[in-house]
């Protein structure tokens, strides 16, 4: 059994000696992804920033003289409200739709006369919103201030039953969050640290396909047979070995953009050290089984590099994607980079620890399935 294990570390060894004696290979995994990130990070920098927008210009009309009229009043008008809406008035409701309609307004809200005793009633009580067809994004937030008052004006109908009205200065509009915590969101740097980390071990597979044809396919594996040392020495070996290489070239580019390009990795770095531990795990098994099972070296490096840049633009590792489209949503979680940025962001950004560990899960399960078949394949090879 010491036999065995020291012959694991001896080959263990001499690949982190070989592999760092690869000067292209090294050239890839550290120096592209280093000026691949400064280049994304500086380049892209303002589309990373809250942009400054003007105010949206309304018109505002209001027909009722009740309660819920005087509560709307009260709600356009807070603080909050201002920062979003330019409310002007006009003195006709033909006048300010056709202000809107030559695009001088974004929309007209107008409320009904009888919205307050329709409130009161049960009955359906309404407050319009006009735009023209090319408000587009302008008309959207008007509306959903709107929907914000309604939605509160609907919690507050139990209380207006017994006569007394919601205080609507509590009422807040709905935001669009960015991912953050503590105030603090990914800038371009912050973003593309993650990704092109994420994409740069995807490329370490590349480890393992010529690990396993250099003992397998080449003429080194006729010796690899006629030697005492077991396959699954051999193979284990050779696994931790690249494992080992690729995890430490993405501890040095985690602590160079951390403390020369300033990118934020938040405070656990143990989790993260994790993280890229099962994903090196991950694209080494990955690199492997494509050889053993292509049966060459060629063909598995040509398929693993078709197969990245796809999963990196599925993850958003290029540019930011919104998934709001549930297909899409479906398609980019079958990519292992959005499952590795998944979990590197959540860990920075403080959010579910349930999810980190379901990603992580699911790439330790493929790995192990993809492990396991290339030592089956190398099994029978030796035999």
């Amino acid at each position: 059994m010491g036999g065995d294990f020291v012959n694991i570390l001896n080959v263990a060894y001499y690949t982190i000696k070989r592999n760092i004696r690869d000067k292209r290979s090294l050239c890839l995994m550290l120096l592209f992804p280093i000026v691949l990130i400064l280049i994304l990070g500086t380049a892209l920098d303002s589309q990373f920033k809250p942009q400054n927008v003007d105010k949206t210009v309304v018109y505002y009309i209001n027909n009722d003289n009740g309660e819920m009229g005087k509560a709307f009043d009260q709600f356009i008008n807070q603080d909050e409200i201002k920062e979003i809406l330019d409310v002007k008035t006009a003195d006709s409701k033909e006048e300010a739709r056709g202000i809107v309609s030559g695009g001088g307004a974004a929309a007209l809200i107008e409320i009904d006369e009888d919205f307050t005793a329709s409130y009161a009633l049960g009955e359906k009580a309404n407050i319009h919103v006009y735009n023209n067809n090319n408000s587009g994004f302008r008309a959207s937030v008007v509306r959903n201030i709107v929907d914000s008052f309604i939605d509160g004006a609907n919690s507050g109908g139990a209380i207006l039953s017994i006569g007394k009205m919601p205080d609507y200065k509590t009422f807040t509009t709905i935001e669009d969050t960015p991912l953050e915590t503590d105030g603090k969101i990914p800038g371009a740097m912050d973003y593309y640290a993650v990704t092109m980390l994420v994409m740069i071990l995807m490329y370490g597979a590349g480890y393992g396909t010529y690990g396993m044809a250099e003992d397998y396919l080449y003429d080194t594996g006729n010796r690899i047979k006629a030697s005492p040392i077991k396959i699954h020495e051999l193979f284990i070996g050779k696994i931790l070995g690249i494992i080992f290489t690729i995890f430490c070239q993405s501890m040095i580019i985690i602590l160079f953009t951390k403390f020369v390009y300033k990118a934020n990795w938040g405070n656990n770095m143990a989790q993260i050290a994790y993280i890229c531990l099962s994903f090196s795990v991950f694209s080494t098994a990955m690199g492997s089984a494509a050889c053993i099972l292509f049966k060459n070296e060629r063909t598995a490096d040509s398929v693993i590099n078709i197969l990245i840049p796809i999963f990196t633009f599925l993850a958003g590792g290029y540019v930011p994607i919104n998934s709001s489209n549930n297909v899409f949503a479906s398609i980019r979680v079958l990519s292992p980079n959005f499952l590795a940025q998944t979990a590197i962001f959540k860990t920075i950004y403080g959010r579910e620890v349930l999810d980190i560990y379901t990603s992580t899960g699911i790439l330790w399960a493929a790995s192990l399935i993809m492990l396991l078949i290339s030592l089956a394949a190398a099994r029978r090879f030796k035999a």
